[in-house]
């Protein structure tokens, strides 16, 4: 496969509504974990912020993959 096949295939997924509510729900939980109220302690603070990252790579996957497609 090659590099521009592979970036066809990820922006083909997504314009699914998969991709949509996929997104959708994590925006949710990352939104929910970006308050401090139920941060009590440092390693609460540290698993909350090793989510969020997490997160924030997932949401900006298709930013990232469409920036490349520029690339190729």
């Amino acid at each position: 496969m090659t590099e521009e096949q592979r970036t066809n295939d990820l922006i083909d997924m997504f314009l699914t509504p998969g991709w949509k509510h996929f997104i959708e729900e994590f925006s949710e939980v990352a939104d929910h974990l970006d308050t401090l109220g139920g941060i009590s302690n440092t390693k609460s603070l540290y698993r909350a912020k090793g989510k969020l990252d997490v997160l924030s790579l997932l949401l900006t996957y298709e930013d990232v993959v469409r920036l490349d497609e520029t690339d190729i």
